[in-house]
């Protein structure tokens, strides 16, 4: 039986041990959620209900009546999942409603679209690297995976309520890429923007890698894993403070500003320790 050490990393591990070990150790291995959580994510939460719910009634499309399937009877079968989720979250009436006007916005937008939906949230684990030392799998979970034109693409979800052009050089899709050994992925942009018109705030742009690319991410993010490794084997988690302002504040600065026989008190005021480990096939 091997006694090797295995290093389970996916995009969101692989972002946080980049921008910030102490973060890091704080999220993943102390399991630290905010005691409020922030009103974007909780609003992407409810619209990725609703599309999780919409694709895949979609796969089955084939056997789709038109007197019970029609784009009215599957919106509200998609609109009833978003008020029984809702519940638990923290969200507004008004976002609530707002969430639900552009998912119907959207699905009246691309209800024709000719995509051929494969799977929807799928859970992906491969081994990327072994040595004498260490296994290192990587896990995905892709919230849509569709063929056209003969071709397998994945395509992630992405909600704002700001126009912004998408970040090529991301290991969510470069890993995507990676686990589906393909070279192209299509960003679903959905605009929450009352005043840009449906053409205007839905936008797939297409993102492509050549294969030296995705290579070169695979033996960056090896070398990562090792960082994680290094970091658990001796139970340091140095603080990265270039990284405290990045992506609109870290969450934790009050912790790390504060004196640190004091920060036990601090994080005990503003987080809690959630019950649910981080797993990617679960959470993500």
């Amino acid at each position: 039986m091997s006694d090797k050490d295995i290093i389970v990393v996916d995009s969101q591990r692989l972002n946080m041990i980049q921008n910030c070990a102490y973060k890091y150790d704080l999220t993943f291995n102390r399991d630290l959620v905010p005691l409020e959580k922030a009103e974007p994510l909780e609003r992407g939460s409810l619209i990725h209900a609703m599309m999780q719910t919409y694709y895949r009634m979609r796969m089955h499309r084939s056997r789709w009546t038109r007197n019970k399937h029609g784009r009215q009877e599957i919106y509200k079968v998609c609109v009833r999942v978003a008020e029984h989720f809702a519940h638990e979250l923290s969200l507004s009436i008004e976002e609530v409603d707002l969430t639900i006007r552009i998912f119907k916005e959207y699905i009246d937008f691309y209800w024709d679209e000719p995509h051929e939906t494969l799977a929807v949230e799928q859970v992906g684990t491969k081994v990327m690297h072994e040595d004498e030392d260490f296994i290192l799998v990587y896990e995905t979970k892709i919230d849509w995976i569709f063929r056209l034109h003969g071709h397998v693409m994945p395509c992630d979800h992405k909600h704002s309520k700001r126009r912004g052009t998408v970040a090529q050089l991301s290991n969510q899709f470069l890993g995507y890429c990676w686990m589906l050994d393909v070279r192209n992925i299509m960003v679903n942009k959905i605009g929450f923007q009352s005043t840009l018109t449906p053409k205007e705030k839905f936008e797939r742009p297409v993102l492509s890698y050549p294969k030296s690319v995705i290579d070169a991410w695979v033996q960056n993010t090896i070398w990562w894993a090792k960082m994680i490794r290094f970091h658990s084997k001796n139970n340091t988690w140095p603080q990265n403070l270039t990284s405290c302002d990045k992506y609109s504040g870290c969450i934790f600065q009050e912790v790390c500003i504060t004196t640190p026989e004091a920060r036990t008190h601090k994080i005990a005021q503003l987080f809690e320790k959630t019950e649910e480990t981080w797993d990617v096939g679960q959470t993500l």
